[in-house]
């Protein structure tokens, strides 16, 4: 289903907050990663997003609106925390036919855009593990929507370096 290419050149950077003249924060920056997602080697991280996508796809959302979306329940923190570990590494990924993949309006988005709405993602995901606790993400809680993972999934496609030419 999908191509993943680490450390991609043409990599857009994320929004930054404005801290100073000289200093911008990802905030990104601000989320620590539990150990277990830190220290996943390589090859099972790769794995892992494989199959969140191939999660993602067998879902067809892409008749959904952007309401139906938010609704959509069915993410935990873990699967989310995953992607975002994937999206503070830089990485891609690469989607044949992705329109018959995402929902027709996330085409109309602009990066700037998508990278408001990612932020906003990451903002709740650092209000779900800033009290870090293992007991609580790994009970399988489901605070994040179709919307968020459609977000973040298109991002690293449009972030590929294929996506470009």
């Amino acid at each position: 289903m999908c191509l993943i290419a680490k450390n991609q050149r043409g990599y857009s950077s994320p929004s930054k907050n404005y801290t100073s003249p000289t200093q911008y924060v990802d905030e990104i920056d601000k989320i620590v990663f539990p150990d277990f997602i830190e220290n996943t080697d390589e090859a099972m991280f790769e794995q892992l997003v494989f199959e969140l996508s191939n999660k993602y796809a067998s879902k067809n959302y892409k008749d959904l609106d952007r309401e139906e979306l938010y609704n959509e329940k069915g993410w935990s923190d873990l699967e989310v925390l995953c992607l975002l570990k994937f999206y503070k590494n830089k990485w891609s990924i690469q989607i044949p036919d992705e329109k018959e993949y995402f929902p027709s309006f996330i085409f109309t988005y602009s990066l700037e855009l998508l990278n408001k709405e990612i932020q906003s993602t990451i903002k709740k995901a650092y209000q779900v593990i800033k009290p870090i606790n293992l007991e609580t993400i790994l009970k399988k809680r489901e605070l994040f929507t179709a919307l968020d993972i459609t977000y973040l999934l298109h991002y690293f496609v449009i972030n590929h370096d294929d996506y470009k030419k």
